[in-house]
């Protein structure tokens, strides 16, 4: 598996597999060297140091893995970044693979808040953004498309099944 934007992998706390080491790879992209030393001392993740432009011009990610998390990172990216990246990571997916991709969601009352306040810039993005993400893939390649939103209306989850 592989979590792109992974900063520190703080994810990986909370799972068994990471933890039981039964997770055969663990590869933590970031730009940030600071963070994925962290990551590779606190959880054993394999580190890949890479940017969003680096992944897309190598075509993909370390190797093919049957998962790849983007739990924070589209959050940033513009559509103009956003569509290719997508493209990219799906490229980087092992047939049957999935890829799961969170956003803010359009609307998220206490938006304004983080960007006017802690000058925190956020792409808001609604079911309809996310399933955009996906028009440079080949539509053959994908099984299924789940969407779905967390309890509070705050963010937007899309997870992408090839086939």
């Amino acid at each position: 598996m592989a979590s792109v934007g992974a900063g520190h992998a703080r994810e990986a706390h909370g799972s068994t597999a990471v933890r039981s080491g039964t997770l055969k790879s663990y590869f933590a992209v970031d730009q940030d060297l600071d963070s994925l030393h962290v990551a590779e001392k606190d959880y054993g993740v394999i580190p890949v140091h890479s940017s969003v432009r680096g992944i897309c011009e190598q075509g993909s990610i370390a190797e093919q893995v049957d998962l790849i998390l983007a739990g924070g990172l589209y959050d940033y990216l513009t559509e103009r970044t956003a569509i290719p990246l997508t493209r990219c990571l799906i490229d980087s997916l092992a047939p049957g693979g999935v890829l799961h991709i969170a956003n803010i969601v359009r609307g998220f009352g206490d938006a304004a808040l983080l960007e006017a306040v802690m000058d925190w810039p956020l792409v808001h993005r609604d079911e309809q953004d996310m399933r955009a993400l996906l028009s440079e893939v080949a539509t053959d390649r994908i099984d299924t498309i789940t969407l779905h939103r967390d309890p509070d209306d705050v963010m937007t989850f899309m997870e992408v099944h090839l086939r």
